[in-house]
């Protein structure tokens, strides 16, 4: 059990709409972590926003927890290690042994339905309910495979075979699949032969968080003076990690303060390459120009009073970052780090999508921003991003999806023990070949 040192105290309060025999029904969510990233905390807002529906659980593996959940959902941790840094075989009995101990986690819960995230995580949710005959339906959500993904990492690529076997089969015996994004979805069906219908719900922003500057809201007054004393403001909210490549954002800062002297780019994020980043801005001296601030958890109130939201992902499904920028009325300027953006940028005034890894047309994409930004925007950009990314709206979908699941006839996830056995002696083996 995780430390309630971990949890965010006080539960929702938003008022229960469903009737008690709903509310008895146990739900267990599986993901690797909740420690970092724009799955992970879409996962913490679903727990939140259903708990008046259902009996939650959270399933984990790491036991360190970032993201608020509420004090009444019990947290239940696997201790096993998601580092990278091993070789395959380790990797392999690893994956193995989450089956086995996800499995008895399973069987021990007795749950109504169970929800699992993220690519291989749903491989390994799927595999434990069949060994261990665990007969819950299951609703597998796919919130990261994009081709971007495994056009620019190495390991991705390497591994694209054994992914493609994992999740078409995956994909094709759980009870509901639910997609991120269209893109993803597309993917899905071209890419790994899923020819099952696939449930699209798209990423939630608080809107009582996120929205564009108010009359009435006073600027708080523990903002950075070098922030609110800025005369252009650019922000990048996300991870400082290779693939999100916030260098880039620091080298097409050189070009853009050539042709506006004013502007300024606040960094916030934590992340492996905070020293390569403070270095780089001190070789290209854009020291009084390029802030890092960390990790800042009133991060709303920094979009709210940004000019221009800025990201570089060479792959990203789609950054919640930005979102939350468009929620709040702030433009942006983005790599097409995943073919949904062409389906959301469809109006100047929202912002530019550029290609990846080119600092000169990103900064060229920055200036023409903020040359044709226009305050008396800001309302319609927000408006147009609560049409499509309101948070209430994804968490009404997802928990209309478990409540069909609850409703539909017994899923097949306990049935055919032996092939299910069959099932892990053709992984081993693929694993093997992989190796």
């Amino acid at each position: 059990m995780v430390s309630k040192a971990f949890r965010a105290a006080g539960d929702s309060s938003r008022a229960a709409t469903e009737s008690v025999s709903a509310q008895n029904l146990r739900v267990a969510f599986i993901i690797p972590s909740l420690r970092s990233g724009g799955c992970e905390r879409q996962v913490a807002n679903l727990l939140e926003d259903l708990q008046t529906r259902f009996r939650l659980e959270l399933l984990i593996k790491d036991a360190e927890v970032v993201f608020p959940v509420p004090a009444s959902i019990p947290i239940r941790c696997s201790l096993i290690g998601l580092s990278s840094d091993h070789g395959t075989v380790f990797k392999a009995w690893r994956f193995l042994r989450r089956i086995v101990v996800t499995g008895r986690m399973l069987r021990k819960g007795q749950y109504d339905v169970i929800c699992t995230f993220i690519d291989l995580n749903n491989v390994v949710t799927l595999l434990a309910a069949r060994l261990f005959r665990v007969r819950a339906p299951i609703v597998a959500v796919e919130q990261t495979v994009i081709p971007e993904y495994f056009e620019h990492d190495h390991l991705a690529q390497r591994h694209r075979g054994l992914m493609r076997v994992l999740l078409h089969a995956t994909y094709g015996r759980v009870d509901r699949v639910i997609a991120l994004t269209d893109a993803i979805a597309d993917f899905l069906r071209e890419a790994f032969d899923v020819t099952r219908p696939i449930d699209v719900i798209a990423p939630g922003v608080d809107s009582g968080r996120f929205h564009p500057p108010r009359e009435a809201e006073p600027t708080n007054s523990v903002l950075e003076p070098q922030f609110l004393a800025a005369p252009i403001r650019l922000i990048s909210v996300g991870g400082l990690i290779a693939r999100k490549d916030p260098a880039l954002l620091i080298r097409a800062m050189r070009i853009v303060v050539e042709a506006q002297p004013h502007a300024h780019l606040f960094l916030i994020g934590e992340g492996a390459e905070d020293a390569l980043l403070r270095d780089l801005i001190t070789s290209l001296e854009l020291t009084e120009h390029v802030h890092m601030l960390g990790w800042r958890a009133n991060v709303e109130e920094y979009v709210r009073l940004a000019d221009v939201s800025l990201l570089a992902s060479t792959a990203d499904p789609l950054p919640q970052a930005l979102l939350e920028a468009l929620m709040s009325g702030v433009p942006v300027v983005t790599t097409r780090s995943t073919s949904e953006w062409d389906r959301i940028l469809t109006d100047p005034m929202l912002g530019t999508l550029v290609k990846t890894r080119d600092e000169h047309d990103f900064a060229t994409a920055v200036l023409e921003v903020l040359e044709r930004a226009d305050v008396k925007d800001r309302d319609a950009i927000s408006d147009y991003a609560r049409t499509r990314f309101e948070r209430n709206i994804m968490a009404e979908a997802y928990g209309d999806v478990i409540a069909e699941c609850l409703a539909a006839k017994p899923s097949r996830s306990g049935a055919k023990p032996r092939r299910a056995l069959y099932g892990l002696h053709r992984l081993r083996a693929a694993l093997k070949q992989s190796s």
